[in-house]
């Protein structure tokens, strides 16, 4: 049984990517359906088809989990303690 785009609810990160403006309803429903099919997570599907960028997929997700960001690139990674 094929489930089609429109059978399918989305919660967790996929819905707040859809709140934070980032994917329509109908691109995130489509990006979940294919990412089910390719069976890969959605954030790996979402990066790699470069529908996302990995930064905002990042914050929204801690924004949806309360879990910090860390970001790596305001490092100096030249500065000696």
């Amino acid at each position: 049984m094929e489930i089609s785009v429109n059978d399918i609810n989305l919660s967790g990160l996929a819905h707040r990517l859809v709140d934070d403006n980032l994917l329509s309803s109908e691109d995130a429903k489509k990006a979940f359906q294919e990412a089910s099919e390719e069976k890969i997570p959605l954030v790996r599907h979402l990066v790699s088809k470069q529908t996302l960028n990995a930064r905002d997929i990042a914050l929204s997700a801690a924004n949806e989990f309360g879990a910090p960001v860390f970001d790596l690139d305001v490092m100096d990674m030249e500065v000696e303690n």
